[in-house]
């Protein structure tokens, strides 16, 4: 998620992060559960990925705050998550 302006300092160092915001998540909307159902009805269907997600059995999340915000997806087969 992209970071507010009142998270960085001002003046010659507005290119730097307040201390007191360095290492906190991201608590506000969107919700987390919206932006996994969001993901995951992207990568199913006919010409998805998967054809339904009840094949999904696990899945980590977290929202945190990027000055490069995006979407990581790591999808990895049974077999390889058991090794």
């Amino acid at each position: 998620m992209k970071r507010p302006k009142s998270h960085y300092r001002t003046g010659k160092f507005a290119d730097l992060i307040k201390e007191k915001w360095q290492e906190i998540y991201h608590t506000k909307k969107p919700d987390i559960d919206n932006l996994i159902k969001f993901t995951l009805d992207a990568l199913s269907g006919h010409n998805g990925f998967f054809l339904d997600d009840n094949q999904i059995y696990s899945i980590y999340a977290e929202k945190i705050y990027s000055d490069n915000p995006h979407t990581e997806i790591l999808i990895a087969d049974e077999d390889e998550i058991k090794n």
